[in-house]
């Protein structure tokens, strides 16, 4: 069992920590928890590049993050703090990628129209990029943590290791490895303190985004 962490029924979730409970999160809190992340990576490499413009990155970020969260509460796990500082999106070891079809019944059929065309072609080009990373890295089925923010205000206080920590003890107890990408160079020694490694990494053609790929293998 993980240090400072009970999960008494993993049905119904009920988590605590040294820092505070991580819930999941509920509908009702989707926007707000959309917002959280918006301003959490308005500085990231990623979006920047897909948003230039800061306004509309705010805008842009939000909007894809509920869709995101729409996604994952249908084919994984969305954890938050009571009071929604941060937030942990994970997708399930039987739906590790996104497909049409399920991010149709998800909702985000809008995408185009929220974002724009030159947008979604940028946010298309890095995502086949990211796939084939993704299938490179690992094959076994895992846990793929497709987002992790955390209020900025409120980073650097352990929210964001609460807000991972339930699923890597599911992993764990199932005996599966979890994945993920970053494009922040910075993020990789926070994952490491976690027993994540950077097993590959690319360069995103015509951009020069470098995205990693980090595989944390199950600690059993």
């Amino acid at each position: 069992m993980t240090p400072n962490l009970m999960i008494e029924d993993m049905n119904r979730t009920i988590v605590t920590q040294s820092n505070g409970p991580v819930i999941r999160l509920a509908r009702s809190q989707i926007e707000r928890a959309s917002e959280v992340v918006a301003r959490a990576f308005q500085d990231d490499p990623l979006w920047k590049h897909i948003f230039p413009s800061k306004i509309k990155r705010a805008s842009g970020l939000s909007w894809l993050t509920i869709g995101t969260i729409r996604y994952a509460q249908r084919y994984g796990e969305v954890y938050t703090t009571k009071s929604v500082d941060g937030l942990a999106v994970w997708l399930g070891p039987d739906n590790t990628t996104m497909t049409l079809g399920k991010m149709l019944r998800a909702g985000m059929f809008a995408v185009p129209l929220k974002i724009g065309l030159t947008a979604l072609a940028r946010l298309i080009n890095f995502q086949i990029h990211a796939d084939k990373l993704h299938k490179q890295s690992v094959s076994a089925q895992h846990w793929y943590l497709l987002l992790l923010g955390v209020e900025p205000s409120c980073q650097g206080e352990g929210i964001g290791t609460s807000l991972i920590q339930p699923v890597q003890a599911w992993a764990d107890a199932d005996r599966l490895p979890c994945y993920l990408e970053t494009l922040n160079e910075k993020n990789i020694p926070f994952y490491q303190k976690h027993g994540y490694n950077v097993v590959s990494d690319v360069v995103l053609p015509g951009s020069g985004l470098h995205i990693w790929a980090l595989l944390r293998r199950t600690t059993q």
